[in-house]
């Protein structure tokens, strides 16, 4: 039987792209700088966008995604520590390269990246 190694292989295959499945993006002061450099990076797996702990507390004004597998993902951006509120900005990953900085004189404070 030809089909059970063959879904064997589909499913290592399966597993092993969610385990290198990734969203990276880089926070910083820096909004002088398109690539907001120098900066903090951070990368955030599959299995923490699946569990929605891709998320934390910070203090910067300019982020810029990075790298974006999987594809339609959003990085939340709020101006209150631990995510409370509204986003007050919602980056597309999509937007891979693209530096946001927020408006003089605001940070940001915490983030959350999300996956449909």
């Amino acid at each position: 039987m030809r089909f059970l190694p063959a879904l064997s292989t589909f499913f290592t295959l399966l597993i092993a792209h969610q385990a290198f499945a990734q969203v990276t993006f880089r926070l910083s002061n820096s909004s002088k700088d398109s690539s907001c450099n120098p900066g903090t990076q951070i990368s955030c797996t599959q299995a923490e966008i699946n569990a929605q702990t891709c998320k934390g507390n910070f203090n910067h004004n300019c982020a810029r995604v990075l790298s974006n597998t999987p594809k339609k993902c959003t990085l939340n951006l709020y101006t209150k520590a631990d995510r409370q509120g509204e986003p007050s900005r919602k980056i597309p990953t999509e937007a891979q390269s693209s530096a946001v900085a927020a408006a003089t004189g605001t940070a940001w404070k915490s983030y959350k990246v999300l996956c449909p």
